[in-house]
């Protein structure tokens, strides 16, 4: 009988270690439905409409911006437009969510196009449902990470950062996850970027 539970015991840890993405990368591409954002261009949105999980509302408004121009570093005239994807199928299998979306904002000119940023965000049913995704999320990260931090805000709500400097990791290395009640939609939700203080503070130390 002991012999039985000590297998079974082993058998259920090599099904964990199967399940853990093997870099911080790949763990959040998994969010992004295997799509490849660290190497995001402009045909991210065409990567995004052949997910078949992913349904595109192709209602694209096109804003002009200054702040684009500064982004791009050019003095042509430039605008925003903002490309949402939204689905209903949980990314991390075995996990149930209300709905997501995930915007990708492009920046443009008549002769460039080149990606400003990345939203994601899944909304739930009830509390319950959100605490466990965003409690896997913490399991997953957490044994990926060189550098993380939890933390409580009473106006945000659960915070977690996670990075990685580990110089055999390629591909996104930082990432926060924010779990709490929307005000706007009075839905427990889960929001993540894919920046935090960690990052921050590299950037400050290379420019000094």
């Amino acid at each position: 009988m002991l012999r039985i539970l000590l297998i079974l015991l082993t058998l259920s840890k090599s099904i964990s270690v199967l399940s853990q993405p093997a870099s911080f990368d790949k763990a959040v591409r998994q969010l992004f439905f295997d799509v490849n954002i660290y190497k995001a261009s402009s045909s991210i949105v065409d990567s995004f409409e052949r997910v078949a999980d992913l349904k595109y509302n192709d209602t694209v408004v096109n804003q002009w911006s200054l702040s684009a121009s500064l982004f791009l570093e050019t003095k042509e005239e430039a605008w925003t437009s903002g490309h949402k994807f939204s689905f209903s199928k949980s990314p991390i299998a075995g996990f149930k969510i209300r709905s997501g979306q995930i915007i990708v904002r492009l920046v443009e000119t008549s002769t460039t196009k080149k990606v400003m940023g990345l939203e994601w965000e899944v909304d739930f049913n009830n509390k319950k449902e959100g605490e466990l995704f965003y409690n896997k999320l913490k399991e997953i990260f957490a044994p990926l990470s060189t550098k993380q931090k939890t933390e409580y805000d009473n106006f945000v709500g659960d915070i977690a950062q996670y990075s990685t400097r580990n110089e055999n990791e390629k591909g996104v290395r930082d990432i926060s996850i924010y779990f709490g009640k929307s005000s706007r939609k009075e839905k427990y939700q889960i929001m993540l970027t894919l920046f935090n203080e960690f990052a921050a503070e590299e950037v400050v130390n290379t420019e000094k």
